[in-house]
């Protein structure tokens, strides 16, 4: 990611706005350091705040894709912090501001749970959940999703809480 997607004007510069990066080398750095990460593979992209992990992302993603992956890390800080409104903006600029990203379908997913916490109207997420199913059916967040597109599930939701589920 170092001579491809870091040095893009776009992505160094939202990480130099959003992020106070940290690199560590994970072959030769501090062995308590890299312990603390407890990661697995390389590269290894986390978004911490203090010890609270808000996301995590093996291997390399190029420009488009990490773009998509930094919005989706603030807008899983935003949503663990009750700002619905700021989680479901940080998804949603995800997802329409990096389309051709595979990242794209976990965005609509979450930009779906932040839509329904924030309204309390389980029908803001399923109509994303529904777009995701369409565009995306053999995904992993589309078959997450799909709990809740089941017709004679779905009417039963639309007055219920699908955290339940």
């Amino acid at each position: 990611m170092d001579t491809v997607s870091y040095p893009q004007p776009n992505v160094s510069r939202f990480i130099e706005e959003q992020f106070t990066p940290v690199r560590v080398n994970l072959i030769s750095g501090d062995a308590k350091q890299v312990a603390s990460f407890h990661t697995l593979w390389t590269p290894a992209f986390l978004v911490l705040e203090g010890e609270r992990e808000y996301y995590r992302n093996y291997g390399f993603l190029p420009p488009e894709d990490l773009s998509a992956a930094l919005r989706l890390a603030l807008g899983m800080r935003a949503l663990e912090r009750g700002r619905y409104d700021e989680a479901a903006a940080w998804h949603h600029e995800a997802a329409e501001g990096f389309s051709q990203s595979p990242l794209r379908s976990e965005a609509l997913y979450w930009e779906g749970v932040a839509r329904y916490k924030q309204s309390g109207d389980f029908s803001a997420a399923r109509e994303l959940w529904e777009r995701l199913a369409h565009e995306a059916p053999d995904s992993l967040w589309a078959h997450r999703a799909s709990f809740a597109l089941r017709p004679h599930e779905a009417e039963k939701r639309t007055n219920t809480n699908p955290e339940n589920q």
